[in-house]
């Protein structure tokens, strides 16, 4: 039997993970990253690409890359009106309702792009580990903090220059990517413990030079 991996299907984001020696231990992707992102394209040859390839063409491909997936997973299509504004590629009504995502001309449901990830995920687990897996548990992750980030950009370039950009496929996909690039800076560990030790200073004594 393999061993067991524990995934976090992440909004975003996902994680693999499996326990060595007694400690849990996130394994590395075959890109040299311990996150893939939750990100799933096809090119106009029919090409599928999962996480950073999928990810790095996204700009020039907005229609036909897909993410935040997990958003839609059981739910109707007309309970995601606000959702589909908020995204550059094609939200479609699909049987009964559903949801479903159109990619060239062909129609995928959330649960095949999340697939698509989970497949990725395990098969560079596998590599990492030499030997074969099986797939443990998986829990719900959120990117809404990207959302807030992309709502105060585009608020604020309206504001000033009268220009919505959420009607702008490829410039909704370049401020999605410089959110999630800020919010991945913002946790940086170095970056909140800089943080942390400058709310920790003691302010100066203004009485001092008196």
């Amino acid at each position: 039997m393999g061993k067991a991996i524990g995934i976090d299907l992440g909004t975003t984001n996902s994680v693999v993970v499996v326990m060595e020696g007694g400690k849990p231990t996130v394994i590395i992707n075959s890109e040299g990253s311990r996150l893939t992102p939750s990100v799933v394209a096809v090119t106009s040859t029919g090409e599928r690409l999962v996480g950073q390839l999928a990810r790095r063409q996204a700009v020039l491909n907005p229609e036909n890359t897909i993410y935040s997936a997990k958003r839609f997973i059981g739910r109707r299509y007309s309970e995601v009106q606000a959702e589909i504004k908020n995204v550059p590629y094609k939200v479609v009504v699909g049987p009964n309702d559903a949801v479903r995502f159109l990619i060239n001309g062909k129609q995928y449901s959330p649960e095949e792009i999340s697939s698509l990830i989970l497949r990725r995920l395990v098969d560079d687990a596998a590599k990492y580990l030499g030997e074969k897996v099986t797939a443990g548990d998986t829990h719900l992750g959120r990117d809404d903090f990207d959302k807030v980030l992309v709502d105060w950009m585009t608020n604020e370039f309206m504001r000033s220059h009268g220009i919505d950009l959420r009607t702008d496929r490829q410039a909704l996909q370049r401020l999605t990517d410089v959110a999630e690039k800020t919010k991945i800076h913002c946790r940086a560990p170095w970056r909140r413990r800089s943080v942390c030790r400058s709310s920790q200073r003691t302010p100066p004594d203004r009485n001092a030079s008196n």
